[in-house]
């Protein structure tokens, strides 16, 4: 059996504007809101996904991304890979 990252996992992108981000990642790409929390958080996932998530919104004054992860699989165990945080500006 192959081991080592099967698919992207779930990034977490800081945005300056968080409805007009919803609107742009719900409304145009059409990825599907499924839950937001007490810090303001959105939570999306798209048709076919099979995680609760894959893409997370979260408002900053500097845009970028948090964190990205990548589903692995190593031996009989799912494990998440994290990737450390890249500026996209």
């Amino acid at each position: 059996m192959k081991k080592g990252v099967m698919r992207p996992g779930h990034v977490q992108i800081r945005v300056l504007d968080l409805e007009e981000a919803r609107k742009h990642y719900v409304d145009l790409l059409g990825l599907i809101e499924m839950d937001s929390d007490e810090q303001g958080r959105i939570y999306l996932k798209a048709w076919t996904e099979v995680d609760k998530y894959s893409v997370i919104l979260k408002e900053s004054d500097e845009p970028g991304m948090d964190f990205m992860a990548s589903n692995a699989w190593m031996s009989r165990y799912w494990i998440v890979l994290p990737m450390k945080s890249v500026p996209l500006a």
